[in-house]
């Protein structure tokens, strides 16, 4: 597996997309290599935090510091599923993994083309956070 820091990790996961449209169910159960180091088994109530193509995905790791590219591969002739990791990375402080301040930033700079400081990301997602407030309420 490959390590990276959590700003580069955000900008090669950044064509992610959102949650919801693949269904894991057929992964509950398998052991997965983590960032972390450690096997974990992969759980109903893991964070999936983005989508990737070709059956990519990226996982937060159960102990909260660490993402994980899990590569989903099924041989159906011998009906064998594995979850492989691909590429993972260590945030630097306990919290939840989607608001990692240097991942979000390598996301937005992947997205945008130029360098986010990580003030101008924690401002950025206060205010799609607003946003998400304000249409909630409406």
């Amino acid at each position: 597996m490959q390590e990276m820091d959590p700003r580069e990790f955000g900008r090669r996961t950044a064509e992610g997309r959102p949650c919801g449209h693949y269904d894991f169910s057929q992964y509950y159960g398998l052991s997965f290599g983590c960032a972390c180091g450690k096997a974990h088994e992969f759980k109903p109530w893991m964070e999936i935090i983005s989508e990737l193509p070709l059956f990519k995905f990226v996982v937060s790791c159960p102990e909260g510091l660490h993402l994980t590219v899990l590569k989903a591969r099924w041989d159906r002739q011998e009906d064998l599923r594995e979850l492989v990791p691909e590429m993972g990375t260590k945030l630097q402080q306990k919290r939840q993994a989607l608001c990692g301040i240097e991942f979000q930033a390598g996301l937005l700079e992947a997205r945008t083309g130029r360098r986010w400081s990580l003030e101008e990301t924690a401002e950025f997602m206060e205010q799609q956070q607003e946003r998400l407030r304000d249409l909630r309420q409406s």
